[in-house]
């Protein structure tokens, strides 16, 4: 299983689904997630690097979409989306999403085909959220509060 740190107010959408904004560097460097193995305190150094600039934003953290890499990997039998291990000193359990570059005829074209692909991931990932104080068992509540600080 695969964890995305989901920051509010924009992050979800009121169907619950992620804004596919939040999924852009899927099509660029990468999008962090951690596995379903990271421990407690992968959480607590990814919050601690995210914290500044989602402050800086007006934004806090609201919880966490959990999704299978199997979903995101094929679609329609054809490759969608690369999962990479990209594990850190601090973060062995850490993970990047990729998308496969866009090959269009035309800027225009390749920016629609981009935006397409994202609300598919959207799809993909689904909406399996959970709110802070149920993550875990609650273990992790305090970095939506710090991240709010």
């Amino acid at each position: 299983m695969l964890h995305f740190l989901v920051y509010t107010p924009e992050g979800r959408s009121e169907n619950g689904k992620l804004n596919p904004a939040l999924l852009m560097q899927a099509d660029k460097e990468g999008l962090s997630v951690l596995r379903g193995r990271a421990a407690d305190a992968e959480f607590e150094e990814t919050m601690k690097a995210l914290r500044p600039r989602w402050q800086t934003n007006g934004r806090s953290l609201e919880g966490i979409i959990t999704f299978a890499a199997g979903d995101v990997r094929y679609t329609a039998g054809e490759r969608f989306c690369c999962v990479y291990d990209t594990g850190m000193e601090k973060k062995p359990w850490h993970a990047d999403l990729m998308l496969p570059e866009v090959k269009a005829e035309s800027n225009s074209q390749a920016k629609k085909l981009r935006f397409l692909r994202l609300k598919a991931l959207v799809d993909l990932i689904g909406n399996d959220f959970s709110d802070m104080k149920d993550f875990r068992g609650g273990r992790l509540a305090h970095l939506a509060d710090s991240a709010a600080a």
